[in-house]
């Protein structure tokens, strides 16, 4: 069978998975964060700071503020997009610098605006000019983090894995033409298991408008021990004291020994492309629970166990 990738909106596939939610933000921009994986968020400027499950071996309290334009240091070399300062700090009270167990992602989202401004309306220029940077206090300057831009034209974003933690984070465009530029990200479907990346040698895939993902490596992600029954063409998913059964070819799911999902003619199932087993995600999320949200700009479909 083959594959076919299509482009689809944040609403529709949204819709799609339906009406599953993502991760709830918090008030005034402050998070507890534990062992769970958190995405840390700020509406004014946009910005994201997203925690994987168990990123420091302490629990950890964060707050994001936005950084007014008179309180940074002029750099001829950038344009500011945008800046905040994370304060992240332990139980104790101590800032914490660096993460000890899991790098965090940062993300700032871009528009067309931001772009016409950073490159003095010569959009003709590389999009690969943004990049996150750090504000070093002791040597007084921007260092850069290696970032990855996803952009479909009209909207976009940048990110960057990093082990530091608290500090001053700001979108930048650098005027150095020689600089390096940063990496564009593909347009692939892209799964993230509470905000890691999950690296599949099968890509996740649209059918009939409903997102068809690797069942095995969706399900060990997710803590999962599947087993195959090949005389009934069942597929047993086992985590804990749970039992999830999937039948190849039927959208019937059993959980516990109960129906959960009943049979429908139009109904999505598990299948068999190239030899790997795919299954509709809403099925493995109403399964065991977890909550699955989508990215449009990244085109990320983030799954979350907590």
């Amino acid at each position: 069978m083959k594959r076919v990738h299509t482009y689809v909106s944040a609403a529709l596939l949204g819709s799609l998975l339906l009406g599953l939610t993502g991760t709830p933000a918090m008030a005034e921009n402050v998070y507890n964060i534990g062992s769970s994986a958190t995405s840390c968020e700020s509406a004014d400027p946009p910005f994201k700071a997203q925690f994987p499950e168990k990123a420091n071996d302490l629990s950890l309290r964060v707050e994001i503020d936005k950084v007014a334009p008179e309180r940074l240091t002029p750099v001829d070399t950038y344009y500011v997009t945008r800046v905040v300062d994370l304060l992240v700090t332990n139980r104790n009270k101590q800032k914490v610098e660096t993460l000890s167990a899991k790098p965090l992602r940062l993300v700032f989202p871009f528009d067309e605006v931001d772009f016409k401004r950073a490159s003095r309306m010569n959009t003709e220029l590389p999009i690969g000019y943004f990049r996150i940077g750090r504000w070093d206090e002791q040597k007084n300057q921007w260092r850069e983090l290696p970032s990855r831009i996803f952009w479909n034209g009209a909207a976009g974003a940048v990110e960057a894995d990093t082990t530091f933690g608290g500090g001053r984070y700001a979108l930048l465009w650098t005027y150095d033409k020689e600089a390096g530029l940063s990496d564009m990200a593909s347009d692939k479907i892209r799964m993230m298991v509470d905000y890691e990346v999950l690296l599949s040698p099968n890509e996740p895939f649209l059918k009939d408008g409903r997102l068809m993902v690797p069942l095995r490596s969706v399900a060990q992600a997710l803590g999962c021990i599947p087993y195959w029954d090949a005389a009934e063409s069942r597929i047993d998913l086992a985590r804990n004291m749970e039992k999830v059964s999937l039948w190849m070819g039927k959208s019937k799911m059993v959980k516990n020994g109960k129906t959960i999902v009943e049979e429908k003619p139009d109904g999505l199932s598990p299948e068999s492309v190239d030899g790997t087993t795919f299954v509709p995600l809403r099925l493995v999320a109403d399964a065991f629970g977890v909550k699955v949200s989508w990215d449009d700009v990244t085109r990320t479909v983030y799954i979350l166990k907590n």
